[in-house]
């Protein structure tokens, strides 16, 4: 019998939010309408930006690696806003938890 080959784990991806989420651009933030809940979510300019990268390509840490240049910002710091705002829209169901 063949050896098990030892299973990599992967890096858990942020999203994708479901296709029935609907946004609106407004000038300093996002609005996301989830019909199914009857729910409105209002995002800031840096939540709107984790929203954008949430889409099943990339892990929290490559979301906190743009930002944290983007925003010339401290990646510690923007860690935390990062896993905040992932956890807020996984507990509105607007995304699944990081998979």
């Amino acid at each position: 019998m063949p050896d098990a080959q030892p299973t990599i784990p992967r890096p858990k991806v942020v999203g994708p939010p479901p296709p029935h989420i609907l946004e609106q651009e407004l000038t300093t933030e996002l609005l996301l309408y989830d019909e199914s809940q009857q729910l409105f979510v209002s995002l800031n300019e840096t939540a709107s930006d984790v929203w954008r990268m949430a889409s099943g390509e990339f892990t929290i840490d490559e979301i906190v690696t743009k930002l944290a240049s983007s925003y010339k910002a401290d990646p510690s710091t923007v860690r935390k806003d990062v896993a905040r705002v992932v956890d807020d829209l996984v507990e509105k169901k607007l995304i699944p938890a990081p998979e």
